[in-house]
């Protein structure tokens, strides 16, 4: 078996494509990337380089067996965090999502969660949902879609509600419900990490003016001191008070199209011990919160 080292000083090789350049960035003399070099050839017996004096320069096999190499340390390095993921697995429940709904949820309750439970508050891309969770970087992943295979899988534990802050001017007196199609050429405040729901509104409300902000206290500064409409979810108002349902500026109010709707899911590996009883009862309690006070929208 070829030495990692050699493999390592042949990818670097490749990559700096002088032997001066790659012995300076590998804090190497060149005499000795030269060896190394002719030992790696040796080992192989193969050809890699043509030798000119102080100057290697690549045949197309040595172009391919750097290649090669690159390719067969990235999987070492891949096996070796895998590895560690999965003992840091046994150990921590790491929970991300692609939506920030869930995430809010389990901030509330934090206090009330198994300590070895840890919120990864970055959201992270549906497409790389799979990947999280087979390499181990997360152990459970909360998505508006279901994923499913012969490792993974994936149960619904409630559905999001998009709501709208109005002001008072906006909304008729008995008015309890709102559809995209009454929200359009408005100006809205909209905090820009929304995952999915920003694709949603961006496409519902085409003529609408989303004023999207990268930070959250921005948003908070100008849903304070403004009167601009902003969303809000079932899943993200504080549930500890009727007050926080209520504004002196604003009305909140449920959307009542279908699309304002999400399935949430928690993905998780099959064989990744989950305290799936907990996770059902936080938001089932949440659900329930929301229905026993619409009245209040």
């Amino acid at each position: 078996m070829v030495d990692q080292y050699l493999l390592s000083e042949l990818v670097n090789f490749y990559h700096y494509q002088t032997l001066a350049k790659t012995a300076q960035k590998m804090c190497l003399t060149q005499p000795t990337l030269s060896r190394g070099m002719k030992k790696l050839e040796q080992e192989l017996g193969v050809k890699l380089f043509e030798h000119q004096p102080n100057r290697l320069i690549f045949k197309p096999t040595g172009i391919f067996a750097a290649k090669a190499a690159a390719n067969l340390l990235a999987q070492q390095s891949d096996f070796e965090t895998q590895v560690k993921n999965f003992e840091a697995s046994q150990k921590n429940i790491k929970i991300g999502a692609t939506l920030p709904g869930p995430l809010l949820v389990l901030k509330r309750v934090k206090k009330d969660l198994p300590h070895n439970w840890q919120i990864i508050t970055k959201l992270f891309p549906t497409s790389q949902i799979k990947e999280l969770l087979l390499k181990r970087q997360c152990s459970l992943i909360f998505a508006n879609q279901k994923i499913e295979s012969s490792e993974i899988i994936g149960k619904q534990v409630g559905v999001e509600k998009l709501l709208v802050n109005l002001p008072l001017t906006m909304v008729a007196k008995n008015q309890n419900k709102i559809s995209f199609r009454e929200l359009q050429n408005l100006n809205f405040v909209v905090f820009s990490e929304i995952g999915p729901w920003r694709k949603l509104v961006q496409a519902e409300l085409p003529k609408a003016n989303l004023m999207f902000q990268e930070k959250s206290k921005a948003v908070k500064e100008l849903i304070a001191n403004t009167s601009y409409p902003f969303f809000k979810t079932n899943f993200s108002f504080d549930p500890n008070g009727k007050k926080n349902l209520k504004s002196r500026k604003r009305r909140l109010l449920p959307l009542k199209d279908e699309k304002a709707k999400m399935p949430i899911y928690v993905n998780y590996l099959k064989n990744q011990p989950i305290n799936w009883h907990k996770i059902e009862q936080i938001f089932s309690k949440t659900e329930k919160y929301f229905e026993n006070n619409k009245q209040y929208f």
